[in-house]
């Protein structure tokens, strides 16, 4: 799952400059990292997440699925991809960085286009609502506004 995040003008304006203004290179790299940092992000624990006795299931994060067995003892299965662990942001060109993680199910969990219901119920924020969130953010609008006007004295 790959999410990217565009600052509108941040190419032409790096275009008018002899070089990339490093204010610019250093606001993508800010926006990237709380889009990695929210995407990393887990909803509170619910019930689903609530051990208890045979014949409750519940999913361990981390793990995967557990449950209560007749005497007593946990049985369960790790199949955990680590999905809070799995975020990363890597530099895809001067002006553009791409935030994803491998885990093959991430989509269900946290795609716009594919989340499940079940996810969206229990409360898990989906990419383009990250991205906005980001973006609507104050401190990234005062960073974005600083940087446009390094870059323009640049």
């Amino acid at each position: 799952m790959r999410i990217h995040a565009h600052i509108e003008g941040v190419e032409e304006l790096a275009n008018i400059a002899p070089r990339i203004p490093k204010s610019l290179v250093d606001l993508v790299k800010y926006v990237s990292k709380q889009v990695r940092i929210r995407m990393a992000a887990y909803p509170p624990e619910t019930g689903a997440n609530q051990p208890g006795p045979y014949p409750t299931r519940w999913y361990q994060r981390h793990f995967g699925p557990r449950w209560g067995n007749l005497d007593g003892s946990t049985g369960g299965s790790n199949t955990s991809q680590m999905l809070q662990k799995s975020w990363k942001d890597v530099v895809s060109g001067p002006l553009e960085r791409t935030v994803w993680t491998p885990v093959d199910y991430a989509p269900f969990v946290q795609s716009a286009e594919m989340q499940t219901s079940v996810m969206r119920d229990i409360g898990w924020h989906t990419d383009e609502q990250i991205v906005d969130e980001v973006m609507r953010d104050p401190r990234t609008q005062r960073r974005t506004n600083d940087a446009i006007d390094k870059a323009l004295e640049a």
